[in-house]
């Protein structure tokens, strides 16, 4: 039952579904179950709305995030894939973008963090979720960390 579940939440439309979950109450449903099997506890989620590198289109992704002082910081694992999701080649061309968290939108420009600042966020977010050194391992690509810095209000 659990691995038809995944697999629907893995879907078109189980992603959709999955989003409005994350909408409705900062928590996820592929997250908790992948959680469970994986040996992680569910982090906090947030709605990331970009706008497409090639397409222009906005796009909505729901990924877990840390909160870090006044940052937001997310990583870009795709559970160890070869490639970067699409979401970090958007936040490259375009890093002005949304965070929508328990429904509060906030408008922030996003940087890859590099360097010592890389090392110092790996660090916290591999304390919090293991799995992530897991997913490091699998791919010879450094998985992008992601801050999101609040933009000024005008």
């Amino acid at each position: 039952m659990e691995k038809r579940l995944i697999r629907f939440l893995l879907s078109r439309r189980g992603m959709a579904f999955d989003l409005f979950l994350v909408r409705l109450s900062g928590r996820s449903l592929l997250n908790a179950l992948m959680g469970r099997r994986q040996g992680f506890k569910p982090q906090p989620m947030l709605i990331l709305t970009t706008k497409g590198a090639k397409s222009g289109q906005w796009r909505h992704a729901a990924l877990p995030y840390f909160q870090i002082g006044e940052v937001f910081v997310v990583v870009g694992s795709k559970g160890g894939a070869p490639d970067d999701p699409a979401w970090v080649a958007n936040l490259s061309r375009h890093p002005g973008a949304e965070l929508s968290i328990r429904g509060k939108k906030r408008k922030v420009t996003a940087r890859i963090a590099a360097g010592d600042e890389r090392a110092a966020l790996w660090d916290h977010v591999t304390r919090a979720m293991a799995v992530y050194t897991r997913y490091q391992k699998r791919t010879d690509r450094e998985i992008p960390v992601v801050v999101f810095e609040l933009q000024a209000l005008k």
